[in-house]
């Protein structure tokens, strides 16, 4: 054989390999890789009747006007899906009761930014959704490090940057939360409601005792890391890892130490979770997971400026994590970093935050201090400077 044909057969191979990468990346389950936008209902139900019911891979700008509204049915995200909600999208979005399954291979992520108040004045709706991911971690116990046999595989995250008017209500999330990791993380954002809530579960992994403390003494953020973060717009507020030159949102943004105020969240739930995850229901397989601890709430965090008017009123709270023998407030089941003063006003108001009517079912108990630390029957407040 020549050098001519060598070199053919060479450059034949490598074209060979790099097609193969190019089709493998385009193509999962038989779905196409898509990237569009939705404008109206009409450019959605285009685009579902394409991309089938696995939304693999695929990235959806949002920037509709007017209301959308999903047909109920079954969703599945086996290969990383990025959602993108600009001030361009100012309609609600009903899902009608849909349920989407995540892989054990892959995201579901969601990005806001900018205002989304609608032209008559309210806020824009996401609502009525059920998601399940496949988060599944385990602790070595002498070193505290988390093993993941598919790192960041199986979860959901939204990240709200300088992000205001919008509701949530009625959506589910169940072993959606990797530990370290947020369902929700309210960056330098206002005027947000999350109401009928359900977030099930934290960090996939059913914990012992020895799992927690050896988990605390490595890293404490993989313990108490929040459903819902409160958070300033702060380098890392977004994950150390990402900057926001990394997201086309927020490209032309800055980081300015704002905090994010007029926060509610009313009737939600923050629960542990036994039953199947989202890959089980995908492939069909009658398997259960147990989570036995349930996720937090709150700030742990501070950027230039107190966190003011945040409203957290009749949740209910359910083993949430903790660890044995630590009396740490920023483990309580609702925790805040600086808010206006460090003293209690009374049991219900503390200027800048409204606890009340919650319920806590909880296996730690917490000492009823005055500088902050509060346990009564219907309120839990870590305050820590």
């Amino acid at each position: 054989m020549n050098k001519r044909n060598t070199a053919f057969i060479l450059a034949s191979l490598i074209f060979l390999v790099f097609l193969g990468f190019f089709i493998w990346d385009g193509l999962h389950n038989g779905q196409s890789r898509m990237t569009v936008t939705i404008r109206n209902q009409k450019d959605l139900e285009n685009y579902l009747k394409q991309t089938g019911k696995d939304w693999a891979f695929d990235e959806v700008y949002f920037e509709n006007q007017s209301s959308l509204s999903f047909p109920k049915r079954t969703y599945q995200v086996t290969g990383n899906v990025n959602w993108y909600f600009s001030s361009k999208a100012k309609g609600d979005i009903d899902f009608a009761g849909s349920k989407v399954l995540i892989g054990q291979r892959a995201y579901f992520e969601w990005k806001f930014s900018g205002d989304h108040l609608k032209k008559e004045g309210t806020p824009c709706q996401l609502k009525d959704l059920s998601v399940y991911g496949s988060v599944k971690e385990k602790t070595d116990l002498e070193s505290g490090q988390i093993k993941e046999p598919h790192p960041n595989g199986g979860r959901f995250n939204a990240q709200l940057f300088r992000t205001s008017n919008l509701y949530f209500t009625s959506l589910n999330f169940y072993n959606a939360q990797q530990s370290s990791n947020h369902l929700f993380d309210l960056v330098g954002s206002e005027n947000l409601s999350f109401t009928d809530m359900t977030f099930a579960g934290y960090g996939g992994e059913t914990y012992s005792d020895q799992a927690l403390k050896a988990r605390y003494a490595k890293d404490w953020h993989t313990i108490y890391a929040e459903a819902l973060q409160i958070d300033s717009a702060i380098p890392g507020s977004l994950g150390d890892k990402l900057d926001l030159k990394a997201t086309v949102l927020w490209t032309k943004d800055t980081y300015d130490g704002r905090p994010s105020s007029n926060i509610s969240v009313d009737a939600s739930q923050f629960i542990p979770y036994q039953g199947p995850t989202g890959q089980s229901l995908i492939s069909g397989k009658k398997e259960e997971v147990e989570v036995n601890y349930g996720p937090s709430i709150g700030a742990h965090t501070v950027g230039n400026q107190d966190y003011s008017n945040i409203s957290l009123t009749n949740n209910r709270f359910v083993r949430t994590i903790s660890v044995p023998g630590e009396d740490n407030a920023i483990l309580y089941p609702i925790h805040f970093r600086h808010l206006k003063n460090s003293q209690m006003e009374d049991f219900y108001n503390r200027q800048g935050l409204i606890i009340r009517g919650n319920h806590f079912e909880q296996e730690a108990s917490y000492p009823d201090w005055r500088n902050g630390k509060i346990s009564a029957e219907d309120e839990f407040f870590g305050w820590f400077k």
